[in-house]
């Protein structure tokens, strides 16, 4: 999603990479990633093209997945 210049890619070209995301207007977006940054990232290039409907689970695929308790599989 960046440029070599470590900047987001230019609308039309971020857009065409994200593009299933921005295409499912109707259910909103959940990201998360191992750690939590990688996802902030994302949360960041989505608002710009964008959408509002985006949470951050912040926590981290690490922090969830250390509680048992918790579920972890594939939707769909």
């Amino acid at each position: 999603m960046l440029d070599e210049a470590g900047r987001f890619l230019p609308s039309e070209e971020l857009a065409a990479r994200v593009g299933a995301v921005l295409d499912q207007s109707a259910s909103p977006v959940v990201l998360y990633c191992g750690g939590g940054i990688s996802a902030a990232g994302a949360a960041l290039a989505l608002t710009l093209l964008g959408r509002e409907d985006i949470t951050l689970y912040d926590g981290s695929l690490e922090e969830w997945s250390a509680d048992p308790a918790l579920p972890i599989g594939r939707l769909g």
